[in-house]
């Protein structure tokens, strides 16, 4: 669950005019990148658009993927929490969800409140002052159903493309944590051996 003992005190219209921009907002830093992607997006409408797929979701695996939901997480704009899934995922449900996927990637349709999350606002540094937009940071909790057809679709996606990113948040089996202790070990033997170590710390 998410803590929720340092509140904030910024205006809620000015907190709504500020999250839509973060969302919506796109910073072109340039011309000529933005100018291929707009290519490429036209490029895929062009051949997808009208196309009608025949993916079929494998069961066993979307099962797998709801029972490794984990418990007592805040739930999103349907109030449904992830438990409800786990305890729940029987048959009928199971191809319920099946089917709503499957229309979803095989007709190129998005049911309308499907994307609408919930937005928290954290606070960054509890010294400094919490009405301060920038020293928020919005976090969305989006709805269990979301959730389970993210990990789906990425499912789908690493069986054909491999990341190598050299992020531990995200890679496979891995997280920050380990980034964490790979840099105190790096700190700890320095120390020892009395190196000169200097570490860059970017927040992006």
């Amino acid at each position: 669950m998410i803590n929720e003992q340092t509140n904030t005190n910024i205006d809620i219209n000015t907190a709504k005019i500020e999250i839509m921009k973060l969302f919506n907002d796109k910073i072109v830093k340039n011309h000529e990148d933005s100018e291929i992607e707009r290519e490429i997006m036209h490029e895929f409408d062009k051949n997808y658009k009208e196309r009608i797929f025949d993916y079929k979701v494998d069961i066993d695996e979307l099962k797998m993927i709801i029972n490794k939901l984990e418990n007592n997480k805040s739930y999103g704009y349907a109030k449904v929490t992830n438990e409800m899934f786990k305890f729940g995922s029987h048959g009928k449900l199971l191809n319920l969800i099946a089917l709503i996927f499957e229309t979803i990637i095989n007709h190129n349709v998005m049911p309308k409140n499907f994307n609408i999350g919930i937005v928290k606002l954290l606070v960054k540094d509890v010294k400094k002052d919490n009405s301060d937009i920038n020293n928020l940071r919005p976090l969305t909790i989006s709805d269990t159903l979301t959730n389970i057809f993210e990990k789906l679709l990425l499912k789908e996606i690493l069986k054909k493309y491999k990341f190598k990113s050299k992020q531990f948040g995200f890679k496979s089996d891995s997280s920050c944590m380990h980034a964490v202790q790979t840099l105190k070990e790096i700190a700890r033997y320095n120390k020892r051996k009395k190196k000169r170590l200097f570490i860059g710390a970017i927040d992006a």
